[in-house]
C-alpha cells in the first residue's frame, strides 16, 4: 500500500491510500512531477502529478493531483532501486538479478 500524506496546519494527515503492490515497497524516487516506486513483487509503478488543484477557499491540494500513470511490465526479479531523470522524462530501475532497465516515463502504457 502506498499512502500519500499532506502537511495541514503543522500536522501530517493521510489523504490517499493506493493498493498497487502485493509485496513490500523497496524503493521510491520523487522528482518534480514523477514518483517512481519499486517493489519486492517484481513490479514498478509510476505516478504523475498534474497541475495543483485549487479549492473554493483558494487552498492548493497537492496530493490529490498524484495519479497512477504507468505500471511497466514486471521484471524477472524484485525491483531494488529506482532513479529518475526529470529533464529527459526517463526512469531507471535496478533489479535484484543485476538487470537495469531504462523507461520512457512519458509513454502512458499500462502493462
Amino acid at each position: 500500500m502506498v499512502r500519500m500524506w499532506e502537511r495541514d496546519e503543522g500536522t501530517l494527515r493521510c489523504t490517499k491510500n493506493v493498493a498497487i503492490h502485493s509485496a513490500s515497497i523497496l524503493s521510491m524516487r520523487a522528482a518534480n512531477k514523477w514518483l517512481a516506486i519499486g517493489a519486492a513483487d517484481n513490479s514498478m509503478s509510476l505516478f504523475q502529478r498534474s497541475n495543483q488543484k485549487v479549492d473554493a477557499s483558494g487552498n492548493r491540494n497537492r496530493v490529490d493531483s498524484w495519479k497512477l500513470f504507468r505500471t511497466p511490465e514486471k521484471t524477472a526479479a524484485m525491483v531494488r532501486c529506482v532513479a529518475s531523470d526529470p529533464e529527459r522524462g526517463r526512469i531507471c530501475s535496478g533489479a535484484r538479478n543485476g538487470l537495469v532497465r531504462l523507461w520512457d516515463a512519458a509513454i502512458a502504457v499500462h502493462s
